[in-house]
């Protein structure tokens, strides 16, 4: 859908235009597409960090991956939202 739009001359305008007002150096698509790579590599950090955080605490794995998956829905909803 992004290609679509940037296809769109007036659109490319318009999108050029406000870049410059609001002082951005990167395009667009730079905003749009690396926070969606860099989310599918949050689980595994979480993974990892879990993993310390059982050996420290003595919490149990579960509990501590659950609570690894709300905090990565939540991020979720709030880049969708």
């Amino acid at each position: 859908m992004f290609e679509q739009l940037t296809k769109d001359e007036r659109i490319c305008v318009l999108l050029n235009r406000q870049q410059k007002t609001l002082n951005h150096c990167l395009p667009l698509s730079a905003y749009l597409f690396k926070p969606v790579q860099r989310i599918l590599k949050y689980h595994l950090l979480l993974q990892v960090l879990s993993h310390k955080f059982h050996l420290l605490c003595g919490l149990s794995l579960d509990h501590i991956m659950h609570l690894a998956s709300l905090f990565f829905l939540l991020f979720f909803y709030r880049l969708l939202t």
